[in-house]
């Protein structure tokens, strides 16, 4: 494994003296505000999906000042449990033989020569992180640097007023590939961007919504699945096709007149996640801005409540499926192979690398062919998102750490965890790496998954414990609620920016 790692390093390394070589140089000559690149080029959307394995055509390097800082580079960081914290992204403290560990170790190491940081990770429950940070920007206490939450509790702060816009980072340039431009976008209020994504954080990757399939009965059942990464590729993957497939595999082995119970053949077994997931996958989202740059309600539009009740009772309330989050099989289904599809995130591969039989991974289906590309939702439940306190008075310290750790994480970090991480021990085929590469090219953050106004978003998951539901009558009963609460968070957005309010 440490051979391994040093390899990895070897492969880029030359790459990265060169970028970092440049981060002096260019700079020293002009303090400038770092927005442009050292390629001479300009910096593109960021591309997760690039080829991992081949050097770009293109190399990318950071503009930044020829400072030595002597300081640390501190950060809190969300946790509930290992379990939720499968890798450590932000920093670590020595290296241990775990190539994703060491990577990020490594990571910073050469950020820290460069430019005399160490860097410290203090992990907080994240429930109970919320109130830590009003504290610091109550008391004025500068002791992070960064705040690193998960956006389902962000939700509970976001009205607060308590980050900085990453704009106001001078170095810090989100046109650079190694900036989730989606994430900022997405979750501005106006023109404050408090939260955003980089390729220094993984966790966010691994909360990529996906499909896991069985190859063992996809096999089986080969004259029902046919070749299930050509219908991907054919932008085929659609609901009715998923549909099809899992009508044509379920079986009632035990004869109980049940075709998803203890002892059948489940053609997909999955959590409450669908709920989002397939609707996210549908290209729709529950809020969005509109050209105000205000954020307008796009749930109860005719389309998705029509698209979302589609979905509910073709998919979510069908015999095939099975809610595990609320009626879990009693003994691990993928593994025995006697379940064919499972709708999870990315980070799941870890509970399946000790499945004997092959298995593949593949994008959340679109809900029809004339979309023509797929859209894989991150889920505010299990992601992670960068937020810089108001207590923070060294923005430029800041700024560089941000942009010099995700540009080193764009040659490095980045590329182990989609390599070694997802492909090396966990998807078992050349076929689920071209997948990935679409999953982690076609992410999207909903703003309204992670504001989540009045609860709503979170109430649409707890519907596949009920039978059946009137998709557009539960909407109705929360319309006026989170009508009001739009209406506030609007009034924030003028407040935040300066903009002239309506009474």
């Amino acid at each position: 494994m440490k051979s391994f790692r040093i390899i990895s390093i070897l492969l880029v390394l030359s790459m990265l003296i060169l970028a970092f070589a440049a981060c002096g140089s260019s700079a020293s000559d002009d303090p400038g505000d770092g927005k442009t690149t050292e390629s001479g080029q300009q910096s593109g959307d960021p591309t997760p999906g690039k080829d991992t394995e081949t050097e770009s055509e293109t190399v990318y390097m950071p503009v930044l000042p020829d400072t030595v800082y002597n300081t640390t580079f501190t950060c809190l960081h969300w946790t509930v449990d290992e379990s939720w914290i499968p890798w450590d992204e932000v920093s670590v403290d020595k290296i241990n033989g775990d190539i994703m560990n060491d990577t990020v170790y490594d990571r910073n190491h050469a950020v820290g020569e460069r430019f005399g940081v160490s860097f410290s990770t203090e992990y907080m429950e994240t429930y109970s992180m919320n109130d830590m940070v009003k504290n610091l920007v109550l008391t004025n206490n500068p002791e992070y640097d960064l705040v690193v939450q998960r956006g389902v509790c962000v939700a509970q702060i976001y009205a607060d007023g308590l980050f900085h816009s990453v704009d106001e980072c001078t170095y810090i340039d989100v046109n650079n590939p190694w900036w989730s431009k989606d994430s900022l976008e997405s979750l501005a209020l106006g023109n404050v961007k408090q939260f955003v994504v980089s390729d220094m954080l993984v966790l966010d990757k691994g909360a990529s919504a996906c499909v896991f399939f069985n190859q063992v009965v996809a096999e089986q059942y080969r004259e029902v699945t046919g070749d299930i990464y050509e219908t991907v590729r054919q932008k085929q993957w659609t609901l009715p096709e998923m549909i099809r497939i899992c009508e044509g595999v379920a079986q009632d082995l035990d004869n109980d007149g049940r075709i998803n119970g203890d002892n059948d053949l489940i053609a997909c077994l999955s959590s409450d996640d669908p709920v989002h997931f397939l609707y996210t996958g549908a290209g729709l989202r529950f809020m969005d801005h509109d050209e105000t740059g205000h954020f307008q309600y796009l749930y109860g539009e005719e389309d998705s409540i029509i698209i979302h009740q589609e979905i509910f009772d073709t998919f979510l309330y069908a015999p095939f499926f099975r809610n595990g989050y609320v009626d879990p099989c009693p003994i691990p289904k993928f593994e025995a192979d006697e379940e064919l599809f499972g709708i999870a995130i990315v980070r799941s591969t870890n509970n399946l690398r000790a499945n004997k039989s092959d298995y593949g991974i593949l994008p959340i289906p679109m809900f029809e062919d004339i979309q023509n590309r797929y859209y894989t939702e991150v889920s505010p439940h299990h992601d992670s998102l960068m937020c810089i306190p108001l207590s923070v008075k060294d923005l430029q310290f800041t700024g560089v750490m941000l942009e010099a750790l995700a540009a080193e994480a764009y040659y490095t970090s980045y590329p182990t965890f989609f390599n070694v991480i997802i492909n090396g021990r966990a998807v078992r085929d050349e076929e689920s790496r071209e997948m990935l590469k679409i999953i982690f090219e076609t992410r999207v953050y909903d703003a309204g998954l992670v504001f989540d106004l009045d609860d709503f978003a979170s109430q649409v998951l707890r519907l596949t414990a009920k039978e059946s539901v009137n998709v557009a009558q539960f909407y109705a009963s929360y319309r006026n609620p989170i009508s009001s609460r739009l209406k506030d968070l609007n009034k924030m957005v003028d407040k935040l920016n300066g903009w002239d309010q309506d009474d």
